[in-house]
């Protein structure tokens, strides 16, 4: 439940070239090496901090989002050595109190704010790119691919108000915030937002 790449803000360099590959469930596996090294590169640094034992249990997140309803997910290569540079995924929340992931934001939310923007809502579930590839138009390209044709209306996500860097890319792509609140046990603190997914997205 974090979609995001890191808080570092740095000047904008040239965009770099990539090529996309959309991945169903069984086209996943062949991938999931280096999708993990991009998300533990993606995602030791602050905010996250990820220990290593969180990141071992994105493939099983990332396994079971891919056998779920509406999964979509877009990696991003460069075309001069096929290195993935990242990649963003998403599914469909189909009913929040039941979702492990989707849970602890509708209880947050609360049941009326649960329904209304979660429920039937596309769940932007993670967006990450090595660091030596950020700002360079590859987080943009991976987000608005991932989005892209989706059948909802609404999607949403759940990142660290600390990432900045995301923030700022979301925020100009048409999120904006319902909520921030704590991790149950945790202290780590969590923004909802929200997009509407307009004619333009399809």
């Amino acid at each position: 439940m974090a979609a995001g790449n890191g808080s570092c803000a740095a000047p904008n360099l040239q965009p770099l070239p990539v090529v996309l590959l959309e991945v169903n469930e069984r086209s996943l596996a062949q991938h999931l090496g280096e999708l993990h090294l991009v998300y533990c590169a993606a995602f030791e640094g602050p905010p996250w901090r990820e220990a290593a034992r969180e990141s071992d249990d994105f493939l099983f997140r990332l396994r079971t989002h891919a056998a779920s309803p509406g999964f979509r997910c877009v990696l991003g290569f460069a075309p001069s050595n096929g290195r993935l540079l990242g990649f963003a995924y998403g599914l469909t929340t189909l009913d929040p109190a039941r979702d492990r992931w989707a849970a602890p934001v509708a209880e947050a939310l609360g049941s009326a704010q649960a329904t209304r923007f979660l429920a039937g809502s596309f769940h932007f579930a993670e967006l990450a790119v090595r660091p030596n590839a950020r700002r360079q138009g590859v987080g943009g390209l991976l987000h608005d691919t991932a989005l892209a044709g989706l059948p909802q209306r609404q999607a949403w996500l759940a990142t660290s108000p600390l990432a900045l860097e995301a923030l700022a890319l979301y925020r100009g792509r048409g999120w904006h915030s319902i909520s921030t609140f704590l991790l149950a046990g945790s202290s780590a603190p969590r923004t909802v937002m929200i997009r509407e997914l307009t004619a333009s997205d399809r």
